[in-house]
């Protein structure tokens, strides 16, 4: 239960972060800003005639978008840093820590237990990949990628602990895992809907 409330701890705290960041790059209001003056200058586009005036107000109309579609992105980028920081420092700890308690090693699918060597700790979790696609899934998730070279009737394979774990993105995510990304969403929720309703 304590590893559980760890999770969720940092979960919350890198959504916070994430709020926080996000309300920083794109403050309350960008986008009612943005779309007052899209819709301006849609009716001027609209009403113009000469040709040289349309696309003076096209560049400006592309300019506009240009700058708000880089505010978005910057603003998410930059609110990821801190949860990237968590999953690389302390969240990793959390998680090897709950795992080495597990009852026992889940291999999915049972059935390419003659194709692949399982690890010995419980703690390490393995993803055999026979695709590009499946090995760049398992890295991003931080698993230790194995290369199935011959398996053809297998496109991954996964070895890791097993708590009897039941959620929805299981084997890919453990529940712990799980429980951390459900309170990183919903602190990140409760961080941007939360200076809205103190203004109204």
């Amino acid at each position: 239960m304590l590893h559980y409330a760890a999770a969720c701890g940092l979960g919350l705290l890198a959504g916070g972060a994430f709020a926080w960041v996000w309300l920083r790059v794109v403050p309350a209001g960008t986008n009612r800003r943005f779309w007052s003056a899209m819709s301006g200058l849609t009716r001027e586009m609209l009403q113009v005639e000469e040709t040289g005036a349309f696309l003076r107000l096209y560049r400006r109309l592309g300019g506009l978008l240009a700058k708000y579609v880089a505010r978005n992105l910057g603003g998410a980028a930059l609110g990821c840093v801190p949860m990237i920081a968590i999953l690389l420092t302390v969240a990793p700890l959390v998680f090897s820590a709950w795992d080495a308690r597990a009852p026992r090693l889940a291999l999915v699918p049972a059935e390419a237990a003659n194709l692949v060597t399982v690890p010995a700790a419980r703690s390490e979790r393995t993803g055999y990949c026979a695709t590009d696609g499946y090995c760049a899934l398992f890295a991003a998730l931080d698993f230790k990628v194995v290369r199935l070279e011959s398996a053809p009737s297998f496109n991954y394979v996964v070895a890791r602990a097993d708590h009897g774990d039941s959620n929805p993105l299981w084997p890919f995510l453990s529940d712990i895992e799980a429980a951390f990304f459900a309170a990183f969403i919903l602190a990140t929720l409760m961080g941007l809907l939360w200076p809205h309703k103190r203004r109204s």
